[in-house]
């Protein structure tokens, strides 16, 4: 691609030269930085029921207005803190300066605290700052800004004294176009991509719970299992209420522990969806959650009891002594006349994990009775090595299946890293695109 015929030093470290013609300003200069209001939950008079924008809702590049929730505002507040079209929308804390830029998403919306507008004079164009802070972003500057100890916080004061490279506006506007659809362009490739990946997952899924309630003989003759939701079996399975096959949350650490125990704890939010254990917590007994109470073993499932929906079920497949999980799980520890993998994916199955939800109380934090969970039906075949089969099948196939989501995963890293190189190029004037 072409380059600028002449370049300057910018005297700025992480940018280098730019083209000569380029100017710099600090943002204080070009714009205005508002930080949003605290949360409040009070009607205090003659204030207004409205919605708001959280770091939560600030996504790289856009808004996500999917979960959006509303508060109190006073008059003076309203007219201060809207947000306009092409206002740039920065996050005040979490991930410092992650940055969107607002395109009139919802008719009326405002900022709370943790959330900076940042509105540009009108000779500038918004659209290629917005690229501006994604540069700086994936340089790291902004983590470099907050003095981040524990929770940084990117000031107003800070964002004020950033420097700003300044083309002439028509080459603002042509950069910002530019990469507008470029971006487009890489984002439609990694939806269609992210796309693929659930439905081979759904494959993996389908693979399981075929597996597991029909067996992997076709030939094999069926007959009703007598359970609604369950449908037909094969002749030679039984069903019986997984009470009678396996134990059910038989072991917990005492109030009585000595202090200096360390554990291993396992919460519910460790456990993602495709039940995989993604990280555990290191405490000492003393210091440990309240809810760290259940003993798990290898060979056990753990199937999470509350917020049903998330499906954080998974298989505990090393050993050791102090590994715990939360009173939020059903530690299942299956008999002698079960496998334990197989146990694992009849509760990784669509029938028990949609029974499980159907029998979950509550709205907001839907739960089950851990009786509930003894007395839920489950089918078995009679013999090991039937249900080693059956394992063995799902996971050489769940292997094909997973070599294919990777190589996926790798694309989208590919093309992100590539998204990533190009904003950069661009906006920092090191390839000219006009």
């Amino acid at each position: 691609m072409k380059k600028y015929g002449k370049y300057k030093p910018s005297r700025i470290s992480y940018l280098g030269k730019i083209p000569a013609h380029w100017g710099i300003k600090k943002l204080k200069y070009i714009s205005q930085a508002v930080l949003g209001k605290m949360l409040t939950n009070n009607n205090q008079g003659n204030y207004h029921l409205k919605k708001y924008l959280r770091a939560a809702n600030l996504q790289w590049l856009v808004v996500s207005v999917s979960d959006i929730k509303s508060m109190w505002f006073s008059e003076p507040e309203l007219k201060k803190l809207r947000v306009r079209e092409n206002d740039l929308l920065v996050s005040e804390g979490g991930e410092v300066g992650r940055t969107c830029i607002w395109k009139n998403e919802l008719d009326e919306c405002y900022i709370q605290n943790s959330v900076h507008k940042i509105t540009f004079h009108k000779e500038y164009q918004p659209r290629f700052f917005l690229y501006q802070f994604y540069f700086l972003g994936s340089i790291g500057y902004f983590e470099s800004i907050v003095n981040r100890i524990s929770i940084g916080h990117l000031t107003g004061e800070k964002i004020k004294e950033i420097f700003a490279w300044l083309p002439p506006l028509p080459e603002q506007t042509a950069i910002a176009t530019y990469l507008d659809g470029k971006t487009a362009y890489i984002d439609g490739f990694i939806s269609a991509k992210k796309q693929t990946i659930e439905l081979l997952k759904e494959e993996r899924a389908v693979i399981i719970n075929n597996a597991v309630t029909e067996g992997i003989n076709p030939d094999v003759k069926l007959k009703p299992s007598g359970i609604d939701w369950l449908g037909d079996i094969p002749s030679h399975w039984s069903v019986r209420k997984l009470k009678y096959i396996a134990k059910v949350n038989s072991d917990s650490l005492s109030e009585k522990e000595d202090s200096d125990l360390r554990i291993e704890y396992i919460d519910i939010s460790s456990v993602n969806s495709d039940g995989d254990i993604i990280s555990t917590s290191s405490y000492f007994y003393s210091a440990s959650p309240s809810r760290a109470r259940r003993i798990v073993k290898k060979g056990d499932t753990i199937l999470s009891t509350v917020r049903t929906y998330l499906k954080a079920i998974a298989f505990i497949d090393v050993s050791s002594d102090y590994l715990i999980c939360s009173t939020g799980f059903a530690v299942i520890s299956p008999s002698v006349e079960l496998l334990p993998k197989f146990l694992f994916y009849i509760c990784r199955s669509e029938k028990i994990i949609e029974t499980i939800m159907a029998l979950s109380k509550g709205v907001s934090y839907p739960a089950i009775d851990s009786v509930d969970v003894k007395n839920i039906a489950v089918w078995v075949p009679p013999t090991i090595d039937e249900q080693d089969r059956i394992v063995k099948y799902i996971e050489f196939e769940s292997k094909k299946v997973a070599a294919a989501i990777s190589k996926i995963e790798k694309e989208i890293e590919l093309i992100q890293e590539y998204r990533a190189a190009l904003i950069s190029e661009v906006v920092t004037g090191k390839i000219k695109v006009i």
